[in-house]
């Protein structure tokens, strides 16, 4: 059986909201880190492109799966 420690990442510990938002988009680069993009900041210049992370409180957080506007 795993343990929790190899059943963890670093997106699903330390991203927050972000990471179960249906906007959250991770981008990688070739040096291995990772950024969540917050692709409403596209249309919404409230939201931030690139938010501080965790992020654990967002007025526009829908759920990944969810019907729009359901969250």
């Amino acid at each position: 059986m795993a343990s929790d420690h190899e059943n963890s990442s670093p997106k699903r510990d330390g991203g927050g909201l972000c990471v179960g938002c249906r906007f959250m988009l991770e981008q990688g680069t070739k040096r291995g880190s990772i950024f969540f993009r917050c692709t409403r900041a596209d249309e919404d210049e409230t939201f931030k492109r690139y938010p501080a992370i965790p992020v654990l409180d967002c007025h526009g957080f829908e759920e990944r799966g969810a019907a729009p506007g359901m969250a």
